[in-house]
């Protein structure tokens, strides 16, 4: 999860080191997965309530 009180951008690197994308990991977002393309996980609303969310990475 975001330590901040906001969105989080990360940088992705795949396992060669090479920069694979950017991504904003919003606040109450738990990163469960990476893939070349995007990056799945669970946010959590202020009751709680899971919603599973899939992030692109942009690559631009």
């Amino acid at each position: 999860m975001s330590e901040g009180s906001g969105p989080e951008p990360w940088l992705v690197l795949g396992p060669d080191g090479n920069w694979l994308g950017s991504v904003e990991i919003p606040e109450n977002f738990r990163v469960t997965d990476i893939g070349l393309d995007e990056i799945l996980g669970v946010w959590e609303d202020e009751l709680d309530v899971q919603h599973p969310q899939v992030r692109r990475l942009d690559r631009g």
